[in-house]
C-alpha cells in the first residue's frame, strides 16, 4: 500500500515536471468566446518615469533613487548622476517596474 502512494506521488511529481519545462515563457489566457489560447509573454518593454532624483537613502538598494508621486525606484549605477540630484527628470528605462535597465536620464 506504501509502495502504491509513493509511487503514484512520484509519477505526479515527474508529469508535473515534464509540463513545467514544456511551458516555457508561454501562458495560458482566456479569450472571451471561453476558449483557451496559449499565448508567448514578453517581458521587455518600455517607458518614462518622471520624477526627483536623489541620492539613495538605502545603499543597498541602490546608489540613487527616483522619487515618483507614487512609487520609489532605487537605482545601482557607477555614472556620476550627482549634478541632477534635487532636480525633476525623466527617466527612460526598458524592462518591467521590478527588473529594468536605465536607458537615459535627463532633466526636464
Amino acid at each position: 500500500m506504501l509502495s502504491a502512494i509513493v509511487a503514484i506521488l512520484l509519477l505526479a511529481v515527474i508529469v508535473w515536471a515534464a509540463t513545467t519545462k514544456k511551458g516555457g515563457n508561454q501562458t495560458q489566457t482566456n479569450t472571451p468566446t471561453g476558449t483557451n489560447k496559449k499565448t508567448t509573454t514578453t517581458s521587455a518593454t518600455s517607458g518614462v518615469w518622471t520624477g526627483i532624483l536623489k541620492q539613495s537613502d538605502n545603499m543597498s538598494k541602490g546608489s540613487i533613487m527616483l522619487v515618483t508621486s507614487s512609487k520609489t525606484y532605487y537605482i545601482q549605477t557607477s555614472r556620476n548622476y550627482s549634478s541632477l540630484f534635487g532636480k525633476e527628470v525623466n527617466l527612460s528605462y526598458e524592462g518591467s517596474p521590478s527588473n529594468f535597465t536605465v536607458k537615459q536620464i535627463v532633466a526636464k
